[in-house]
């Protein structure tokens, strides 16, 4: 039996038929299904969480949920009897059924989009009733901080989560607001910061679609279902006495509108690059007015602050603040080892600049001037995963450059490696950068976006330039042909970024935007 699932109750239905289930997918789809059958009191039903192949890293988990994760292979003697589902997103599911169908599992269930959104739905609402917003009566202030997205992997949702952090340390109140389920969450949990879930929709319009007005009538429907959350909004701001709304990225907006309904004074962070991403604010004169409506815009950098029309006092550049391992200031030996280690960290797509590096790489095999070994690190749609492996097979690099896919213990690599690749283009600040210098690698970064205005060129570490491989393979050769020059580079950049990018430096200026907004001291 195969079958796909599209509501809870169906799920529900499915699973009480049969004595035993076996839940395949380890990540975030599986851990929201567990979460809703712990809610039915059915979890106990489930005998394991099966995977294709468990690795060996450090980052591999033995249990999700309290429930062990094993190899599917070790779960055959439940093959006849027990149910699978499926739990990860449609894109997998045919490769995952084919594991299935050779092993013998004869009981099958898939997970759909339609289901996903439903049990998201289920989950946010049962986390706010049994979760209500107390914010403490000793808060100096009240700070509702707006996402635009719940991944603890994004960049702007890291510097959320250590924004509220860093406040929650200093005595103010904080509460971020999450626009969906997502794996954030569970960051938040960890660090003990209060949130809550309002569902709503932010306003970045695919570039690629704007030539059809039926897609743009569309989207302007679509961002009428706001209306709900902005009303929610509304009540929590007025119900809590909130002091100020921080919209924490330049996607998300209805925080904005909500406050200024209320007459809350409400400050907006520009973190990115929409176009760079593929997308545009909708309606982008109504938007802007919005916008300036700010008691005060923050940009993560110079770069981005040149991309808004905004009056020169209205906008200052705040570089993001980076929270690192206390053990990343030790100091290491690089370059001492015949193996050239190179790594680069991001999301895998075209704007991150993983095809420039690997041209690099074909150039630097070429010359068989060095050993190297580059690995990229994160997570990408499968798409370009395909396109960067037939260029990496093409190029004959297969033992040269390997994918890691995501993982938990960047900390780890960044320590095993000599230099941190850092490709995008566009960046609209680098965090990657930032942890890159605190890890004690040598930078070299393409000499575009907000990278540059991180690396000092020859100093704290190298700039190529943009859209070059060949630069960028000289400028390898030049830092490995130059072993102490190249070390004195990587312990200056590192002692650079201790010195200006720590989250304390950036907690400071954001308080002080803060003060100003709401007229008041809140920072002793």
């Amino acid at each position: 039996m195969t079958e796909q699932i599209f509501s809870e109750r169906q799920m529900i239905r499915q699973i009480k038929s049969y004595p035993t289930l076996i839940l395949y997918g380890a990540g975030m789809v599986g851990e929201l299904v567990l979460s809703r059958l712990n809610a039915h009191e059915l979890k106990n039903q489930v005998v394991g969480i099966g995977v294709t192949k468990k690795g060996k890293s450090t980052q591999e988990k033995d249990r999700l949920c309290g429930v062990p994760i094993f190899e599917i292979s070790e779960l055959k003697e439940y093959r006849k009897n027990s149910l699978v589902m499926v739990a990860t997103l449609p894109n997998i599911q045919k490769e995952i059924k084919s594991v299935l169908d050779q092993l013998g599992f004869e009981n099958q269930i898939f997970m759909t989009i339609k289901l996903y959104m439903e049990l998201g739905r289920f989950y946010m609402a049962d986390f706010n009733q049994h979760h209500p917003i107390n914010f403490p009566k000793s808060s100096k202030a009240k700070i509702v901080i707006m996402a635009s997205d719940n991944n603890k992997v994004s960049g702007a949702f890291l510097c959320l989560a250590e924004l509220c952090s860093q406040l929650q340390k200093r005595g103010i109140g904080v509460l971020a607001v999450l626009p969906h389920h997502g794996s954030g969450a569970s960051l938040l949990i960890e660090k003990g910061i209060p949130h809550t879930y309002i569902l709503s929709k932010d306003w970045g319009y695919p570039i690629a679609e704007d030539h059809n007005l039926w897609s743009k009538i569309r989207f302007g429907i679509y961002l009428l279902s706001n209306y709900k959350a902005k009303k929610k909004l509304i009540h929590l701001f007025r119900e809590n006495k909130v002091d100020l709304v921080h919209c924490n990225t330049t996607f998300t907006y209805i925080g904005a509108a909500a406050a200024k309904k209320c007459q809350i004074p409400f400050v907006w962070h520009l973190r990115e690059n929409m176009e760079n991403l593929g997308y545009r604010i909708f309606c982008f004169p109504k938007a802007f007015g919005l916008m300036q409506k700010s008691s005060q815009v923050i940009a993560v950098s110079d770069y981005i602050k040149g991309l808004m029309p905004f009056q020169e006092e209205q906008v200052c550049t705040i570089y993001d603040g980076v929270k690192w391992e206390e053990k990343a200031g030790f100091q290491r030996k690089r370059f001492h080892q015949k193996m050239v280690n190179m790594i680069l960290v991001g999301t895998l797509e075209p704007h991150k600049g993983q095809k420039e590096a690997i041209v690099a790489c074909g150039i630097l095999k070429n010359k068989n001037c060095l050993d190297f070994q580059l690995i990229l690190v994160g997570r990408g749609e499968e798409a370009y995963i395909r396109e960067i492996t037939e260029m990496i097979h093409q190029l004959g690099l297969e033992n040269q450059v390997l994918l890691y896919g995501t993982r938990d213990d960047v900390f780890d690599l960044y320590n095993q490696s000599d230099i941190s690749l850092v490709c995008g283009g566009k960046e609209a600040y680098g965090r990657v950068t930032i942890e890159s210098q605190l890890s004690g690698c040598l930078v070299i970064g393409v000499n575009s976006g907000g990278t540059c205005e991180l690396i000092q060129d020859g100093k704290t570490g190298y700039l190529y330039q943009a859209g070059s491989g060949e630069d960028l393979a000289e400028k390898i050769t030049k830092a490995v042909s130059e072993p102490e020059k190249s070390e004195r580079i990587a312990a200056w950049g590192q002692e650079y970024a201790k010195e200006n990018y720590t989250s304390e430096k950036g907690i400071e200026q954001v308080i002080k935007v803060y003060e100003k907004a709401i007229k008041r001291t809140l920072f002793m």
